[in-house]
């Protein structure tokens, strides 16, 4: 090989190194939980009162700044980078009350009295409902029920 084709090669290495170590700098980052936005913080104290923070995380995906929170119960948190959650997963307890839309609460209410949620994902154009069945239920964002899975 020609020292112009090293020299070449040496670089693109030396840059893609580069690229790499700066990206992994800021993906996650273990933070207090006096550093959350303080949305977040008001929503932990308004569903969750009696739950303590174990682990709050700073994460970057795709640019995007998110914070992912742990609680005492097991309770884990999504919330964007202004606070707002976009994921709640209270495992096997069901998600407080208020969290979802009445309109949501009430379709569960109905078609599955003997089922609780305990997940939600807010996406895009809607949610993402998990009950305690292995149901997930697919909802619009002002509420109207769109499909059922079973979910495994």
């Amino acid at each position: 090989m020609s020292k112009k084709i090293k020299k070449s090669m040496f670089a693109i290495v030396a840059l893609l190194g580069v690229m790499l170590f700066a990206s992994c700098g800021d993906s996650d980052k273990e933070i207090s939980s006096s550093s959350l936005p303080d949305a977040a913080k008001a929503f932990i104290t308004q569903y969750f009162p009696m739950q303590t923070i174990l682990h709050a995380e700073r994460d970057k995906d795709n640019g995007t700044r998110y914070y992912e929170v742990t609680l005492s119960s097991g309770t884990q948190i999504d919330f964007d980078s202004s606070g707002t959650w976009i994921k709640v997963d209270c495992k096997f307890n069901a998600l407080p009350t208020g969290i979802l839309p009445d309109k949501i609460t009430t379709y569960i209410t109905d078609n599955y009295p003997a089922a609780i949620a305990t997940e939600v994902d807010k996406e895009y154009g809607g949610y993402q409902v998990q009950l305690n069945n292995a149901r997930k239920l697919i909802f619009s964002a002002d509420g109207t029920f769109i499909s059922s899975q079973i979910d495994f």
